[in-house]
């Protein structure tokens, strides 16, 4: 007879049921200043190709400027888990239920909140316990340490 693998008692895996080492707010910080630095780079990279390599309209080189700078924090944590910033210090974006990516949906909703009111978002992590900012809260996220025990990648 085939033996069923132990489950622990609250049904979730293992690496779920440890607790989960979330990261300083001093290096999500840190990790943010060297995302926007890149975002920047890349976004002036994109607007000085699109007008005078590609000599499309000023309103077109807006837009796909515009594109870029939406896109750039969703695709990164969607496909890899973290940003350019956050993988400098370690950190990783994942579902706060499961050790899973976001989903591209999930990452554009928490940039669209982040972005929109960085300052004022972040200070509410400083509120909650398990020092989770409201776009983490809204989309189901938590910032981790990528070697933390609740962590598998």
């Amino acid at each position: 007879m085939e033996q069923i693998p132990e489950q622990p008692l609250s049904g979730l895996p293992p690496a779920v049921d440890a607790p989960l080492v979330l990261a300083p707010l001093a290096t999500r910080l840190m990790a943010w200043v060297i995302d926007c630095s890149f975002k920047c780079l890349i976004i002036l990279m994109v607007a000085f190709a699109s007008t005078f390599v590609f000599k499309l309209t000023p309103q077109v080189s807006t837009l796909l400027s515009l594109l870029v700078a939406i896109l750039f924090e969703p695709v990164c944590l969607s496909t890899y888990g973290s940003t350019f910033g956050k993988a400098h210090f370690n950190l990783k974006v994942r579902k706060a239920e499961a050790d899973e990516r976001l989903t591209m949906w999930r990452a554009v909703a928490r940039s669209v909140v982040k972005d929109g009111g960085f300052i004022l978002a972040s200070l509410t992590a400083l509120l909650d316990s398990k020092r989770r900012a409201i776009y983490d809260k809204l989309v189901g996220s938590a910032v981790v340490l990528k070697d933390s025990p609740s962590s598998n990648n």
